[in-house]
């Protein structure tokens, strides 16, 4: 039943992002479309992976964590990116790999794989979105040509909001490693206290 209400509660919240202003917003600003991506990997992907069948395979951190880079990377690549805001069925596109890599990165987090090879995924992890969010920051041009006469209306130049973006992915970005982080720590000091098998395997 908690699996149930896991999924159901992380569709709701998928609904909620694209029903709300924020989704719009992601349409002119890029610092709006980071926050509504983190909105897809910190509420909705970890819901989405507790309500998974525990019967389906295993993911291997490594994997689940080099697939998240490729998809964050892939949509962040200028021509990619840009033709999201011009052709729905790739907006939808990302949209959807976005939520299944992050679900599939949860899952790999919340498994029993060894505990070195957790901690060195979300190592990796945060590396990839400081790096990616550290270039964006400090880039000196705009990536985007979509946001070139849109963010003004907010009071930003491209560039302005651009950076901010980056900001958010940088900072904002570790929120989902620092959860991860937590939750394996807790399951290894549980486990170690009762002195089972398993140990740091999430709860």
């Amino acid at each position: 039943r908690q699996r149930q209400l896991a999924t159901a509660t992380s569709a709701a919240l998928f609904v909620l992002a694209f029903a709300s202003p924020l989704c719009a917003a992601g349409v002119a600003l890029f610092s709006a479309r980071s926050v509504h991506h983190l909105w897809i990997f910190v509420m909705c992907a970890p819901l989405l992976a507790f309500g998974w069948p525990t019967t389906a395979r295993t993911p291997r951190p490594g994997v689940a964590a080099a697939l998240f880079a490729l998809v964050i990377w892939a949509w962040h690549v200028p021509v990619i990116y840009d033709g999201t805001l011009r052709a729905p069925w790739l907006y939808w596109l990302m949209q959807l790999l976005l939520l299944a890599a992050a679900t599939y990165w949860w899952r790999a987090m919340r498994s029993p794989s060894p505990l070195g090879e957790r901690l060195l995924a979300l190592g990796a992890t945060a590396l990839q979105m400081g790096v990616l969010g550290a270039l964006l920051s400090f880039s000196t041009r705009p990536w985007f040509d979509s946001h070139l006469a849109t963010s003004a209306a907010f009071g930003l130049s491209a560039l302005d909001d651009q950076r901010l973006g980056g900001v958010v992915m940088w900072v904002l970005g570790m929120l989902p490693v620092g959860i991860a982080m937590a939750w394996i720590a807790r399951g290894f000091a549980s486990a170690s206290a009762s002195n089972m098998p398993g140990a740091g395997r999430l709860p």
